[in-house]
C-alpha cells in the first residue's frame, strides 16, 4: 500500500496504464488484500499526490516532473488519471476475487465517488451486485447441478451454493467463469472510461505516442508490490 507514495512506481504506474489497453492491464493484487490491510490499499490512493512522493534520489524528482509536464495536460491531470486507473483496475482486481469470497466493492465505490468519478462508481456498485450473481452461476455450472426443483423446473431462488453443489464445483473451473463474467464487464464498462481519463490527461505529443506504440493483442500483467 506504499505503492502510491513512491515516485518512480507511480510514474512506472502512468505510463504502463498510458500505452496499454486497459482489458489488457490485469493488477495482481489478490494475495495482498485483508480485512485489515484494505483500509490501508484505499488510504495510500486517497491521499496519493505528486509532490507529496518519495523519491529515493532527488535528481530523479525533477526529472520526472519534467516528464509529467511533458505529456500531461497538468500535474493536477495526472494526479487524476493515476487515481482513476487505481479505482479501476483494483475494482476489476476485486471483481476476480468473487469466486472464493465476496467482491467487496462497495469501497471502492465510495472512493471513486469522494474522487468525482461518478460513472465509474455507478458501475462498480452494479459489479458489486452482479458478482453474487456470477459466482451462483459460476458454481452452479462448474459443478453440473442446474439447481431446479423436481417439479415444474422452476429454478431455486438466488441464494450462494449449498455445500453438497460447492464440493461438486472445480475451484479452478469456477474462478475461470467468473474471471470470464469480470473480463466481460470490464470491457464493456470501465475500459471505455479508463480510455476517457486517458485522453483527457495526456496532451496530442502523448497521445500520438500512444498510437504509435500501444501493445495490442497481448495480455499483460501489472504486479503490485
Amino acid at each position: 500500500w506504499n505503492y502510491f507514495e513512491r515516485l518512480w512506481c507511480v510514474y512506472e504506474w502512468a505510463c504502463f496504464t498510458m500505452f496499454h489497453e486497459p482489458e489488457d492491464v490485469v493488477l495482481c493484487a489478490d494475495a495482498f488484500f485483508r480485512p485489515k490491510s484494505l483500509p490501508l490499499f484505499l488510504k495510500s490512493i486517497r491521499n496519493f499526490s505528486l509532490e507529496r512522493c518519495q523519491c529515493f534520489h532527488a535528481p530523479d524528482r525533477e526529472i520526472l516532473r519534467r516528464k509529467v509536464d511533458q505529456y500531461y495536460t497538468s500535474v493536477r491531470a495526472f494526479e487524476t488519471f493515476v487515481r482513476f486507473t487505481a479505482v479501476a483496475f483494483f475494482g476489476r482486481c476485486m471483481t476476480h476475487r468473487a469466486g472464493r469470497a465476496s467482491a467487496q466493492l462497495a469501497p471502492w465505490a465510495d472512493l471513486a465517488e469522494e474522487f468525482g468519478f461518478a460513472a465509474l462508481a455507478r458501475e462498480l456498485r452494479t459489479a458489486d451486485q452482479s458478482s453474487k450473481r456470477w459466482r451462483r452461476e459460476a458454481y452452479r455450472s462448474a459443478s453440473g447441478s442446474h439447481w431446479e426443483e423436481a417439479a415444474g423446473g422452476k429454478k431455486l431462488p438466488n441464494r450462494e451454493p449449498d455445500q453438497p453443489t460447492a464440493a461438486r464445483a472445480s475451484s479452478s473451473d469456477v474462478q475461470a467463469l467468473i474471471c470470464e463474467k469480470s473480463d466481460a464487464w470490464f470491457s464493456r464498462h470501465i475500459a471505455p472510461l479508463v480510455e476517457v481519463a486517458r485522453n483527457e490527461a495526456a496532451n496530442p505529443d502523448a497521445l500520438r505516442l500512444v498510437a504509435r506504440g500501444r501493445c495490442q493483442g497481448r495480455r499483460r500483467l501489472f504486479c503490485y508490490a
